[in-house]
């Protein structure tokens, strides 16, 4: 039940003061420093652990997938707290963490001073860093922060490294049409030809996601524009919206 309103935080605090099972994902939410350390200190590998992870001992396994995919997210703490500004529970994740982990919370929130100092400290710390922390650069696409996506390219972040969906940072911000995060990766060189686990490119991404997307503050047409000029192979046929169309009109021949 907590887990279900843990975005109905005066709900979800009753909840658990009735005895519902709280996890540090609710930690977090309620801002509560003496739960969340409880909880750390009872599963030390929960600090850096995402809630769809494999054998999450907090997330059960449900059909058709956890509540947590349809309110947080599969994010990381640290990306929960600083996604709703709880600041208490974010500087108690910072005190907690290693330098590696402190490195990509730093490059969430965009504090470059930060994220570069802790780079130079150690140059070879970014080879170290596990996958659960390389794919915060497709998060930061899918997410639209588009600062973060620069600096993360900037410390040395793989543009290819996967994400949800085995996609790229290019891929998931064509499939919103964020054609300001297409341009700051582009300099960076993405394959194009990379395919994500349905099968589609980031070209392919983009011309779907014209139709079936539910973000409507991209710009879809210039996106594809931008794919198509950078090298992305055309498609066979012409489909997507209307003003996608027209755009692919020009490169199919």
């Amino acid at each position: 039940a907590a887990q279900f309103r843990i975005l109905d935080e005066p709900i979800l605090r009753r909840l658990i003061e009735r005895g519902a099972t709280p996890d540090v994902f609710t930690a977090v939410i309620l801002d509560d420093t003496d739960l969340l350390n409880r909880l750390l200190e009872s599963d030390l590998g929960a600090i850096s652990r995402r809630p769809l992870d494999p054998g999450n001992p907090w997330i059960p396994a449900a059909p058709g997938a956890h509540i947590y995919s349809y309110t947080i997210g599969n994010v990381a703490l640290h990306q929960l707290a600083t996604h709703h500004g709880r600041e208490k529970t974010y500087r108690l994740l910072w005190e907690r963490s290693g330098p590696g982990l402190r490195l990509v919370m730093a490059a969430w929130r965009g504090d470059r001073e930060a994220a570069q100092m802790l780079l130079a400290e150690n140059p070879n710390r970014l080879p170290t860093l596990g996958s659960h922390d390389l794919r915060l650069l497709p998060d930061a696409a899918w997410a639209r922060k588009t600062d973060c996506v620069r600096l993360l390219l900037e410390l040395g972040f793989d543009p290819n490294i996967r994400g949800g969906e085995a996609s790229t940072a290019i891929d998931r911000a064509a499939f919103h049409g964020f054609d300001d995060v297409i341009e700051a990766i582009l300099p960076y060189q993405p394959d194009l030809t990379v395919r994500n686990a349905y099968g589609g490119t980031p070209l392919g991404a983009c011309i779907y996601g014209s139709i079936h997307g539910w973000r409507k503050d991209g710009d879809y047409p210039r996106s594809v524009r931008l794919l198509l000029d950078a090298g992305a192979p055309p498609p066979e046929t012409v489909s997507g919206s209307p003003e996608v169309q027209a755009v692919l009109r020009e490169y199919v021949k």
